[in-house]
């Protein structure tokens, strides 16, 4: 849900958005909770945030593999955030979304439009592997039209989404950094570029204070660079070689006097890599294709899956103390006349799904029974006792004698609210 819901944010004019990552309600499993935040920390806004009342959701509080896989999603987030502050600019100055649906790299074809766990930041695929389980599988991810090269930062995992950029592309990385006051306008900065097949790519870099309005005075930098695929009589054996420069550099700020770095995409997660100086041209020569096939050989090598590349457990493991145990997770089952219900008693007693059996209609389904978190309106989060556990004090038959529950719950202040659900009448209407 968090993909599309922030997708539909972006096309609605707010382009700065990002869910509570790992739910706001309820309690995440380790695998969820991984996985969520490697997600959640490529969108445009990432912050993990839950409610009162659920397990804690720091990531040292799940399973080890749980906060590795957190901390390599930050790292990553960290990385990309020159690209993800240059397309907040465009953003600002052309409305075009941060994150968008895959449909914009082909809008005729048809297929991109069902798509619900992939997204695009510009030319940056992020597509997320949705199945509990399962690992993601580039084989069988829905790609547009067009070279689409595979890549990580040395950070290949089940529960993280795999990453592609467009051929024909350039995108600015950077330094992992604790936080974003550490990063100097005198770090490297990375290019990752993959050429079109025509062997070119370009593109762009924002860059300002980070803290000011001066931006608005011309006080910025808006670097656009260029690779491109030329012959070469003193290159490498390939008698090749990519050319990577500034064409256009707009803004009153002063370049910095900074290392750049690149890495060039090749087939089959083949790279290649140059160093040279911001602002200067700066050559990498083409091996031969005998080399190519020796480099990818030891790129298969070198990817095969490793023994602790397994996918974090999706259990309820959650470390817990004397003073906070985890709550009872087990969904109620009434049946009351033609009704079907299920009942959260962990997170205010709610009705989750509501099934009209003759018709088999849900009329009020939530998401807890499939590992998700309910969704409710505004007015009833600020209404006492709609998060709160509650503990079930009767259950089915003694209820006059139809099936029901009665749940009471400490809503602080010392006062015990009193829920009940259960069928009323001939008819069994549900009170």
């Amino acid at each position: 849900m968090s993909i599309p819901m922030s997708l539909n944010f972006g096309l609605s004019g707010q382009p700065f958005s990002g869910p509570d990552i790992g739910g706001f309600g309820g309690n995440a499993t380790p695998q969820m909770f991984a996985r969520w935040m490697g997600i959640g920390a490529m969108l445009p806004f990432a912050r993990g945030h839950s409610e009162k009342g659920t397990v804690d959701h720091e990531p040292w509080e799940f399973v080890k593999e749980c906060e590795d896989v957190y901390r390599q999603a930050l790292y990553r987030r960290y990385r990309i955030l020159p690209h993800l502050y240059t397309l907040f600019c465009k953003a600002h100055t052309t409305g075009v979304p941060i994150m968008s649906p895959l449909f914009f790299a082909d809008p005729k074809d048809e297929k991109l439009r069902k798509v619900e766990d992939s997204f695009l930041l510009g030319p940056l695929l992020v597509a997320a592997c949705t199945k509990a389980g399962k690992k993601p599988d580039p084989k069988k991810t829905v790609l547009p039209n067009g070279l689409w090269q595979l890549f990580d930062f040395d950070d290949s995992h089940p529960d993280l989404p795999l990453l592609f950029l467009k051929g024909g592309s350039i995108i600015p990385t950077g330094q992992v950094s604790q936080y974003t006051g550490d990063v100097s306008e005198n770090d490297p900065i990375t290019l990752i570029i993959a050429l079109e097949e025509e062997g070119k790519a370009e593109g762009t870099l924002y860059e300002d204070d980070g803290d000011s309005f001066e931006y608005k005075k011309g006080q910025f930098l808006l670097t656009r660079y260029s690779a491109a695929l030329l012959s070469s009589s003193t290159g490498g054996s390939s008698g090749k070689k990519i050319v990577i420069k500034i064409t256009q550099s707009d803004g009153y700020l002063s370049r910095p006097k900074r290392p750049l770095k690149v890495r060039i995409l090749l087939a089959n997660k083949a790279e290649l890599e140059g160093e040279g100086v911001d602002g200067e041209e700066l050559t990498v020569d083409l091996p031969s294709r005998l080399d190519m096939a020796q480099i990818t050989t030891l790129i298969q090598q070198q990817d095969l899956p490793k023994e602790d590349d397994e996918n974090i457990p999706d259990e309820a493991d959650h470390k817990t103390s004397e003073s906070l145990a985890v709550p009872p997770t087990t969904l109620l089952d009434l049946k009351i006349g033609d009704w079907s219900l299920k009942v959260a008693p962990w997170i205010g007693g709610r009705i989750v799904s509501m099934i009209h059996e003759p018709t088999e209609t849900e009329w009020l389904e939530g998401k807890l029974e499939h590992g998700a978190y309910e969704e409710y309106s505004g007015v009833e989060y600020r209404s006492p006792g709609c998060v709160e556990q509650y503990d079930v004090k009767k259950e089915q038959s003694e209820i006059e004698g139809t099936d029901g529950v009665v749940m009471e719950g400490d809503i602080g202040g010392g006062l015990v609210m009193c829920c009940q659900i259960g069928g009323k009448g001939a008819d069994s209407k549900i009170v």
